[in-house]
């Protein structure tokens, strides 16, 4: 989330270059994650295209928050 934050609208090839120092996952496995949080209701995708632009749908404090309450 923290690159989608940071960087809205992002694609998938573009959170796994900004993860790659920290994570070594392969784009299938981000886009697994995105497609999850996009069901979620965390983060909205849009076409463009031949590929989606993600962007959050709910705040850095809203996550901590629904966390700390979890």
């Amino acid at each position: 989330m923290g690159v989608i934050w940071k960087k809205a609208p992002v694609a998938a090839t573009q959170v796994v270059e900004a993860l790659k120092e920290q994570k070594d996952w392969a784009l299938a496995t981000v886009r697994t994650l995105l497609r999850r949080l996009v069901g979620k209701g965390a983060i909205d995708q849009e076409l463009d295209g031949k590929r989606y632009l993600y962007s959050p749908k709910v705040t850095a404090e809203e996550c901590l928050r629904e966390e700390s309450e979890t």
